[in-house]
């Protein structure tokens, strides 16, 4: 299993809800793996910003394992995804893209590009319901009874 998690997140949340949810899972993450946040500083959420902090941005999820979320990523259950998670070893990086989505530069540096389903959701609700699928599958590793 990985030995530490990086959620990667461009600028902060502007939900206090969906902030207080990311924050309920990320503690319980802490219980099975060491775990880190970093937020990169977004001034404009268009494209070709990106770009401009690309050098940022490659820095970040350098020397990692790096799983996206991304509308155009595949579709995996749960179970895959917790195999995905114990056979790895090192660090992962879980990147979700701002409101614009998420850079071509770092979706092509993916070892996994998963989407959580077809339809188009707010990427607050994909940080909750990303750190929620890495807690549910830490919960399937370790054989609990979260997932049912």
């Amino acid at each position: 299993m990985f030995n530490k998690l990086v959620f990667i997140q461009f600028g902060k949340f502007k939900s206090k809800a969906y902030a207080e949810l990311f924050g309920d899972y990320t503690n319980r993450l802490k219980h099975y793996i060491k775990l880190e946040t970093r937020e990169i500083k977004i001034e404009r959420d268009e494209p070709e910003y990106f770009n401009k902090i690309q050098d940022k941005i490659e820095n970040a999820i350098k020397d990692t394992t790096l799983v996206v979320f991304s509308e155009r990523g595949s579709l995996a259950d749960s179970f895959g995804f917790s195999d995905f998670i114990d056979s790895g070893s090192g660090v992962l990086s879980i990147v979700v893209g701002s409101s614009w989505g998420v850079p071509d530069f770092v979706e092509k540096r993916a070892r996994l590009v998963l989407s959580i389903g077809r339809l188009t959701l707010p990427h607050e609700a994909v940080r909750v319901l990303s750190a929620e699928q890495l807690y549910r599958a830490c919960t399937i590793i370790k054989k609990e009874s979260y997932h049912k």
